[in-house]
């Protein structure tokens, strides 16, 4: 390839899915990531992708490419991380995909309490609900271990999720889940076993569900990390059943050894443990809370 730079224009475009998304991605524009993509397509001598209704779809021909796009990213980061650690003059950007309710209730709490942690870094956190891969992202969270391949992963946390509820609300036999919850899943169990049936009303989010749950005054399932210990949600069943769910990391193999990487796992970790031990302490609270009450 006589460009090395159109492999960024192509993994841009495979992640995305849209030009538009592509070109933010890469501090460009539409029209430049059209001129690399149709230049690549002349150099193969076939189009790399198909428009569909879904965005742009890459080839099954050129798959083993942005595999290779891919390591190649990642074997650059991790040498410019190596190189930075050496000097200690220049921050390191660390793109950080985790689900809504880790960041508020773990990641957030941790930046605020011992802002000088990640000295050095450049952290940005995404919230990122779904999907298997890393994106374009450096690290990621997920509530549960990644499937099998070029990924590193590692266990950093954990979540305990109970029924919460507003005390001043009657119980209708009504509450709120999540739209991804399958039949089978912890917190669905958890609601169908106290109430009976579905939840009426679902938002996509732990933290929305929260904030539908202090509105409405409907119950439904939230890990403990969700709660602060003046919150006017409390637990409906004070010792009683509970759903856990670990929680994971994973990043490139190819960024092993990655200075900023392994710093920033680390910083998780101990983000994670921090927030489980608070956690406790505010089911607890407001268990007692709630027993009073009754």
């Amino acid at each position: 390839m006589q460009n090395w730079d159109d492999l960024r224009f192509l993994l841009a475009l495979a992640r995305c899915g849209t030009m538009t998304e592509a070109a933010k991605r890469l501090g460009s524009n539409v029209a430049t990531v059209s001129r690399r993509i149709e230049r690549l397509g002349t150099r193969l001598g076939y189009p790399p992708f198909a428009k569909t209704a879904e965005g742009w779809v890459p080839a099954s021909s050129i798959l083993p490419l942005i595999d290779i796009a891919e390591t190649v990213e990642a074997r650059l980061a991790l040498e410019l991380n190596r190189a930075r650690a050496m000097t200690l003059t220049e921050r390191v950007p660390i793109r950080l995909g985790a689900p809504p309710v880790v960041t508020l209730g773990a990641l957030l709490p941790m930046l605020r309490d011992a802002p000088h942690a990640l000295g050095g870094i450049e952290l940005t956190l995404i919230d990122r609900v779904s999907g298997d891969g890393l994106g374009d992202h450096d690290i990621i969270v997920r509530f549960d271990m990644p499937p099998a391949g070029r990924l590193m992963t590692r266990k950093v946390g954990r979540l305990d999720v109970r029924l919460y509820g507003r005390p001043d609300a009657e119980e209708t036999g009504d509450w709120a889940g999540l739209t991804g919850w399958t039949e089978a899943s912890g917190p669905m169990q958890l609601g169908l076993a106290r109430f009976g049936r579905p939840p009426s009303l679902r938002v996509d989010t732990y933290n929305t569900l929260a904030s539908l749950m202090r509105s409405s005054g409907l119950p439904g399932p939230l890990p403990d990390t969700a709660l602060s210990f003046d919150d006017v949600l409390q637990p409906l069943d004070p010792g009683g059943a509970s759903w856990s769910v670990d929680l994971w990391s994973a990043y490139h193999e190819t960024r092993r050894n990655d200075p900023a990487i392994d710093r920033v796992l680390e910083w998780i970790v101990a983000a994670c443990a921090r927030a489980q031990d608070r956690a406790g302490p505010v089911a607890k609270t407001q268990a007692r809370s709630r027993s009073k009450q009754g």
